[in-house]
């Protein structure tokens, strides 16, 4: 009898055993489904909000470019090109980008020398701003804004935005304003001169009656 329950107690031991083990294995094996659930909303996620990145680079206003720490041009979007008529392929080091964009040689330097300096001084995520008269591949010279902002893995996101217009358009109303107040003073001179005319030719009149 007493040996008959021995037995019963091992058997019920294993079966508690057997039991224990195999809910363990279930609840490894939930977890790592809810681990591959989060996995794969995440990557999900990830891909999402990339999407949305690069739609609203592409399609941004303004050009946009992502540069290496060693001056490579990684990614430039089509703003860009049409901005400055200059492919990837056309700017693929930073010598090939600053000597098409700043041909002569005093201001390439200049604007290489900012640059560096950027470069070295730039906190992660601080932004600086410049402005640079860049020559395009047609030929044609442009005033654009810089926005350089520093990345985390020594990469820099820049934001060109063209000025020539209104740097166009600022030229005419200072020519304009230029243009009235010459007027004015022409409109007072003429003035002046008619009162000084009147008075020389009323002198002259009296004299000739004496």
């Amino acid at each position: 009898m007493t040996a008959l329950r021995s037995d019963t107690y091992l058997q019920e031991k294993k079966e508690q055993a057997l039991i224990e083990e195999v809910a363990g294995d279930i609840a490894f094996a939930l977890n790592n489904l809810e681990l591959e659930k989060e996995k794969r909303r995440v990557e999900e996620a990830l891909r999402s909000e990339e999407e949305k990145f690069r739609t609203l680079v592409e399609k941004s206003p303004f050009g946009i470019a992502l540069i290496a720490r060693d001056g490579r041009y990684k990614y430039v979007n089509p703003k860009f090109i049409e901005m400055f008529g200059y492919s990837l392929e056309d700017v693929k080091t930073g010598k090939k980008w600053f000597r098409k964009a700043f041909p002569q040689s005093k201001y390439r330097k200049e604007v290489i020398e900012a640059w560096l300096y950027d470069l070295e001084t730039m906190e992660v995520g601080e932004s600086r701003l410049r402005t640079f008269r860049v020559v395009c591949k047609d030929g044609s010279e442009k005033l654009v804004f810089f926005n350089s902002v520093s990345l985390a893995n020594g990469n820099q996101f820049i934001i060109y935005h063209d000025m020539t217009e209104k740097e166009r358009l600022e030229q005419q109303l200072r020519q304009a304003q230029r243009l009235e107040a010459m007027g004015t003073l022409a409109g007072g001179i003429a003035h002046d001169f008619n009162n000084i005319l009147a008075a020389i030719v009323g002198y002259t009149e009296l004299a000739m009656m004496e």
